[in-house]
């Protein structure tokens, strides 16, 4: 669950000018499932998971940017990550926060597995 929030919120800050651009315009895109064709739909077209994952504790922060920019240059939708929890919770029950643009940070609790 920690993880998929964590994807969440690292496609949020990636797609930032788009998801903002959908508070301003009162027209927002549709994700259904059609179930009878076994695929995912987007405003009604076939949509489909190009994924990669990352290891963002291997990368100095500085790089974070423009390795989420060239893994959308080359065409992948969705990250996959990997959370050390060694890294966020260094002393037991504590955990550090991660500043990843400024006004947004990140603040991981607990371990799930999903």
């Amino acid at each position: 669950m920690k993880r998929l929030w964590f994807i969440t919120i690292l496609e949020y800050i990636f797609n930032y000018q788009e998801i903002s651009s959908h508070f301003t315009n009162p027209s927002y895109s549709s994700f259904t499932i059609d179930y009878q064709n076994d695929t995912f739909l987007l405003d009604g077209k076939p949509f489909r998971y190009i994924s990669g994952s990352i290891h963002y504790f291997r990368i100095h922060p500085y790089y974070w940017n423009d390795r989420l920019r060239r893994i959308r240059a080359a065409g992948l939708n969705t990250i996959q990550m990997y959370i050390p929890w060694n890294f966020h919770e260094v002393y037991n029950g504590r955990f550090v926060v991660l500043p990843v643009r400024g006004d947004i940070s990140i603040t991981l609790y607990g371990c799930f597995t999903c």
